[in-house]
C-alpha cells in the first residue's frame, strides 16, 4: 500500500510539473523560402537555421547560415528590441522601442488579424492557426501557442497574437519566408544571453539605413 501511495505521489508530481507552462529554454527553428527566381544567388545569403532562447519576459533569437549571423535580443513586457550585427567586424546595435513599433503601425494600416479554429500540433505543442492581412501585401500565415510562458507576437507588430509563433509564413517583396519550429527544450539560459556586448556601437534604424546605402 505505501508503495502505491508513493507511485500515485509521483505521478501526480510529475503531471503537476508537465502542466505547467515552460517559462526558461530554447527553440530551434529551420528556415526555407520560396524564391520564384533566384539568379543572383539570394538564397545562398539568407540565413537557414534560427535558435531562439527565452527566460521569463526576455527573449533571444540568433540566425546562422548565409552570409551574416545576426542576434536580435527582445523585451516582451517592455515590447522593444535591439537587433545585433556583425557586418565583417563591424558590429553595430539598433534598438527598437515601443514608441517606433507604435509609429510604424501609424505609417499605414493596421494589420488585422483573424484567429482561425484551425489546430495542429508543432514540436510536441498545440498551436492554433492565425492570419495577418497587411495592405499591399499577400496575408501572413502564423501558428502560435499558448502553452509556453512567452509572447513573441509584438516583434512582428503583431498584436492578436498572445503566445509564441511555433511556426510563421512571412511573404516578402522579393520571396516568402517560412520560419518552422522542430524542437524545444528545458535548457536553462543564462542572463547574460540578454545583455548587449560591449563591442556592438549603438545605432539608431536610421543611421544604418545611411550606412547600407538605403537612406538619403
Amino acid at each position: 500500500m505505501k508503495k502505491l501511495f508513493v507511485l500515485a505521489l509521483l505521478v501526480v508530481s510529475s503531471f503537476s510539473i508537465n502542466a505547467q507552462k515552460l517559462k526558461e529554454g530554447t527553440a530551434h527553428y529551420k528556415i526555407d523560402y520560396n524564391i520564384e527566381s533566384d539568379e543572383g544567388g539570394m538564397k545562398g545569403m539568407l540565413p537557414t537555421d534560427a535558435n531562439l532562447s527565452f527566460k521569463g519576459d526576455m527573449f533571444m533569437m540568433e540566425t546562422t547560415g548565409g552570409m551574416f549571423d545576426q542576434k536580435t535580443i527582445s523585451d516582451s513586457k517592455k515590447q522593444e528590441s535591439t537587433m545585433l550585427m556583425d557586418m565583417m567586424g563591424n558590429k553595430v546595435a539598433v534598438k527598437v522601442t515601443k514608441a517606433d513599433i507604435d509609429k510604424e503601425k501609424n505609417k499605414g494600416t493596421k494589420p488585422k488579424v483573424e484567429i482561425t479554429n484551425e489546430t495542429k500540433t508543432i514540436a510536441g505543442y498545440n498551436c492554433t492557426k492565425a492570419i495577418v492581412k497587411m495592405e499591399g501585401a499577400e496575408p501572413a500565415e502564423i501558428w502560435f501557442t499558448k502553452d509556453l510562458a512567452i509572447n513573441n507576437g509584438f516583434s512582428q507588430g503583431y498584436d492578436g497574437i498572445d503566445g509564441m509563433m511555433l511556426e510563421y509564413t512571412i511573404p516578402q517583396k522579393m520571396f516568402t519566408m517560412k520560419m518552422t519550429c522542430t524542437e524545444i527544450k528545458a535548457d536553462k539560459v543564462d542572463d547574460k544571453v540578454f545583455e548587449v556586448p560591449s563591442d556592438y556601437k549603438p545605432m539608431t534604424k536610421e543611421e544604418l539605413m545611411k550606412m547600407s546605402g538605403g537612406g538619403h
